[in-house]
């Protein structure tokens, strides 16, 4: 079995850089959690912070407990799978040689493993001391990092872990309320706030800080959903980009509007992105251009929000996720039971990902839909009923719960996929650099925005006067329109507002009707299943 030994001198905090969040409330849980469980599993994919939360648990552990002996790991490709795992483990840990396996006598042992996901095909290693010591809670404490493995009991292929674990013993992307310590491996907004504020402190050393706006830094968590590498990736892209420099220079706090000038531009922004340390968990642009089944895979999370396939049945998502590119998350099915799910593993991901697939895409369709109201029309004609009415919870990108309200978005944007050929032309949540306002989509190629409301929420804000209005008129858009979506009767003494369509579904959804802003009817029809 290969295993690299720790290191002869223990981790202290003053090996970790000044940016790096302590995180001591979460590696205080964790180790209480620890204490209780006496295994747990940590996973993510690559850049979500499992090797710096490891050491930090290391640290920790060492300055809270000094009589906890403490071995810190790194696996990786075993010689042999079936090696006896006592002999290698007190050969690693520097204890005298056995010939029996008295682990489960080492109760004041904390085994740290990090890349845990290797040693899933080491049997022996699973059966006779990770499943024993979970099951009869004797002998060490093993906290394991991996950068996949399921909840569930997996394939032989070593593509999940070799062992069911309960919800207490699993810590992953969000926080499960099902589990008593709460814990999870994406930052939460106190530990967010503490890198930002590291940040700002870092880059004033050379007088020219870097100061977020509260309501950027708000966006930026949205953003990243406090994925570690991700976090630290836009903050670098920030702070060095020439847009902002000024800011620095002057000591000026940067507002939203200023960073989205910086993070709209999709070329520049992902280019730098792709130099820092999230690139290792961003697929690569070539693979969905050669790959055409990883192409479509991944078409597909972009409309469903998660996929429910299985890694034995599909390869396709098997090679995602053991690749690091997909996240797996346990959500509760509808009988309560848990089901295992798969997302991008932030919105940066899926933006990422929607870029690429994107820039592969056809020229428009502009002889079918000269204008952007006849492709708004076509796209909801292709509706479909059962979406809209569901009311359960759906887990969208970072682990995060997609609201209710965001069903229209999230249908429009798969209609309008079908509607043009199942190609990817929209940009979600789109804004013109620079300038206040966002729209949810926008058809680069023809430069029109596309802005989704539900039962008149904040209408008269988007009227004829509104900021997208004001875009139109200043040439940094060429059309928009304003679709209000609503259960209830077209309100009266609206205007004549020509970018405003209302769209009024009945029949639980089974039917709609779209009219004018005058009230006037243009098209109904039935929806499809």
């Amino acid at each position: 079995m290969a295993i690299r030994a720790p290191q002869e001198t223990p981790v202290l905090y003053d090996d970790f850089s000044k940016l790096t969040c302590r995180r001591e409330n979460t590696v205080r849980d964790l180790l209480e959690q620890l204490r209780t469980s006496r295994v747990i599993i940590v996973r993510g994919t690559p850049a979500s912070g499992k090797s710096i939360l490891s050491r930090l648990l290391e640290v920790y552990a060492r300055t809270s407990d000094p009589d906890l002996v403490i071995h810190r790991i790194v696996w990786s490709t075993p010689q042999s799978y079936y090696i006896n795992h006592f002999r290698e483990l007190n050969k690693l840990t520097g204890r005298a040689e056995r010939d029996h396996d008295d682990w489960f006598h080492q109760n004041q042992r904390l085994l740290i493993i990090d890349e845990a996901q290797a040693s899933y095909l080491f049997s022996d290693f699973w059966a006779e001391l990770v499943k024993a010591v979970a099951q009869t809670q004797e002998g060490p404490m093993i906290a394991l990092f991996a950068s996949y493995g399921s909840p569930t009991t997996g394939p032989s292929d070593g593509g999940m872990t070799p062992m069911s674990f309960s919800r207490d013993q699993q810590v992953s992307a969000r926080a499960d309320e099902r589990n008593s310590a709460g814990l999870k491996l994406y930052f939460s907004r106190e530990e967010f706030d503490d890198v930002v504020s590291r940040y700002s402190t870092h880059t004033g050393q050379s007088g020219q800080p870097f100061l977020p706006e509260p309501e950027l830094i708000t966006y930026l968590l949205e953003y990243t959903n406090g994925y570690p590498g991700a976090v630290d990736a836009v903050l670098e892209v920030l702070a060095n980009s020439k847009i902002i420099q000024p800011f620095r220079e002057t000591s000026a706090q940067v507002s939203l509007h200023t960073a989205l000038e910086v993070m709209d531009d999709d070329n520049d922004s992902f280019s730098r992105l792709r130099q820092t340390g999230v690139s290792q968990s961003l697929i690569p642009q070539r693979v969905v251009k050669d790959q055409v089944d990883i192409a479509t895979f991944l078409r597909k999370l972009l409309l469903t929000d998660c996929s429910r396939d299985e890694p034995n049945s599909s390869q396709t998502l098997n090679d995602c996720y053991r690749r690091g590119w997909v996240q797996a998350e346990s959500v509760p099915d509808e009988d309560g039971y848990d089901e295992i799910v798969y997302i991008f593993p932030s919105r940066l991901h899926r933006a990422w990902v929607e870029t690429i697939l994107r820039a592969s895409s056809p020229k428009f369709p502009t002889d079918e839909f000269p204008s952007l109201r006849q492709l708004c029309a076509a796209a909801i004609r292709n509706f479909r009923y059962l979406p809209l009415g569901s009311q359960g919870e759906r887990l969208g990108a970072g682990a995060t719960i997609r609201p209710l309200e965001a069903q229209y978005q999230d249908e429009f944007y798969r209609a309008c996929h079908e509607t043009l050929g199942g190609h990817i032309y929209l940009t979600s949540e789109w804004s013109k650099a620079g300038r206040e306002g966002r729209v949810d989509f926008h058809l680069n190629s023809k430069n029109w925005a596309i802005k989704c409301v539900r039962e008149g929420d904040r209408l008269r804000s988007h009227g004829p006067e509104g900021i997208y209005h004001d875009w139109i008129q200043t040439g940094h858009i060429e059309d928009h329109i304003l679709i209000d979506f609503r259960t209830t009767p077209v309100p009266e003494n609206v205007g004549d507002v020509p970018f405003l369509v209302f769209a009024v579904f009945s029949d639980g959804f089974r039917s709609c009707k779209l009219f004018d802003s005058s009230g006037k009817l243009e098209d109904e029809f039935s929806l499809l299943e």
